[in-house]
């Protein structure tokens, strides 16, 4: 690299062990302020079936729910996480520390929406109507709730 500043922005634990091996250095945490675990799909039927949509989500939900419970945080999950992608188990527990999941994965926070269009507004990177954005223009209710 030499001199020239190269950077990337990407979970902390995903990257730990790229920074542990000296290979790229830690500079700091920005934290985004909209969830990292959300799913988005296409608006098109064809392309992105509400009903198949809806089952998946469900099917999400109760495996979400298992993984997320207390019990399988104890020991379970950390032994999948470990063999599964090779992180120290110091570094599982602290990672499993600090995530959290939503309990209902049919149900999409209106707030999350409003904040992440704004932020994405500010940036630049989307543009505001002229009504202001409202979060059930971005969602399927077919899908999913808005809560």
């Amino acid at each position: 690299m030499g001199q020239r500043g190269h950077a990337f922005l990407w979970e902390l634990f995903t990257t730990k062990p790229h920074v542990d091996s000296g290979e790229v250095r830690f500079v700091r945490s920005v934290p985004t302020p909209w969830p990292s675990w959300l799913i988005a799909a296409h608006p098109s039927p064809e392309r992105a079936e509400p009903a198949a949509l809806r089952n998946f989500l469900g099917k999400l939900t109760e495996y979400v729910v298992k993984f997320d419970s207390k019990e399988q945080r104890a020991q379970a999950d950390v032994d999948f996480i470990r063999e599964r992608f090779g992180y120290p188990e110091v570094d599982v527990r602290a990672w499993l520390n600090t995530v959290h999941w939503v309990e209902d994965c049919t149900a999409i926070p209106g707030k999350v929406i409003i904040d992440t269009l704004n932020i994405l507004d500010k940036a630049g990177v989307v543009k505001r109507p002229m009504h202001g954005f409202k979060a059930e223009d971005f969602i399927n209710t077919e899908v999913v709730r808005l809560v």
